[in-house]
């Protein structure tokens, strides 16, 4: 149990992370703080299903969601210490709602990476193998984060890459086919026959 103490005395001295503190530990037990909210695996799930919260309402993936841009930034922030927590697996983290934040109940060691690009692509590569559990709809953690950089905000993140104009082309080809320019008939009209009088030959006199 002093591990574990340990562990949790590291992410204070780190000032970036929110966590469970321990109240009381001893050889064989500790008591941790009592923290309210769903695990990342429920989060998953609901982010992935949709959900109505007040009067707004979240498509499946959205990318508004309020859950997505606080784990985005929990991980941004561990990052900037270079430091790269292990086991950061859903089971370990709980989203508060209310507090609109992730809090991290346990996790394993900890590495020190050569800077925060590395240890961020860890955690994005964490999601991908231990939270991922969509992946033929959710792209990979590091698209998600373009796609929010980029401005993007609503419903279902297109996993090709193409955006929906784009898509819905290559779905439905007959979709854009009234659209076509109709060529001008360029066919020449038929020669006119000569006039009849111009056309008849003379004949001779006797």
């Amino acid at each position: 149990m002093q591990r574990e103490l340990k562990k949790m005395e590291y992410l204070s001295a780190l000032q970036v992370i929110p966590h469970t503190a321990i109240l009381e530990a001893g050889d064989d037990y500790c008591v941790k703080e009592w923290a309210e909210g769903v695990t990342g695996v429920e989060w998953f799930r609901i982010w992935t299903e949709g959900l109505v919260e007040g009067e707004t309402r979240y498509r499946p993936c959205d990318l508004r969601e309020p859950g997505l841009r606080a784990l985005i930034k929990l991980f941004r922030d561990t990052s900037t210490t270079c430091i790269y927590l292990q086991n950061f697996k859903p089971q370990n983290l709980l989203w508060e709602r209310d507090k609109n934040s992730w809090i991290v109940v346990d996790y394993g060691g900890h590495k020190t990476m050569a800077n925060k690009e590395t240890a961020f692509l860890k955690y994005c590569d964490k999601f991908d193998r231990m939270w991922n559990k969509k992946k033929s709809i959710v792209p990979p953690f590091a698209q998600l984060v373009q796609k929010v950089d980029g401005g993007e905000d609503i419903g279902l993140p297109q996993h090709d890459g193409e955006d929906g104009d784009k898509s819905d082309k290559k779905r439905n080809p007959a979709a854009t086919a009234g659209s076509k320019k109709k060529k001008p008939d360029t066919q020449k009209s038929p020669p006119q026959p000569a006039d009849k009088k111009s056309a008849k030959k003379k004949e001779p006199t006797n």
